[in-house]
């Protein structure tokens, strides 16, 4: 978590964040507790049980694993 926000205090804004819900040290919602979200977010999971929790943080998509390739391309329409 820590060096994730150390990632995006530290660098430039980008245009889009990947973000797997389930991170080796925690949950990537920590990372957003600390640093406000630079651009919009589509969270990637096996777990649809973090659904509300992704979209309360304004993020514009939330794909379930096995990540389907019609459900990324209107992900990133």
């Amino acid at each position: 978590i820590s060096r994730s926000v150390a990632w995006l205090r530290g660098n430039r804004p980008v245009d889009l964040i990947f973000s797997d819900i389930h991170l080796s040290d925690g949950l990537s919602f920590e990372v957003f507790r600390q640093v406000e979200p630079p651009c919009p977010l589509i969270f990637t999971t096996a777990y649809d049980e973090y659904a509300i929790q992704a979209f309360k943080l304004n993020s514009i998509d939330y794909l379930l694993k096995p990540i389907m390739a019609d459900d990324l391309r209107t992900a990133l329409h």
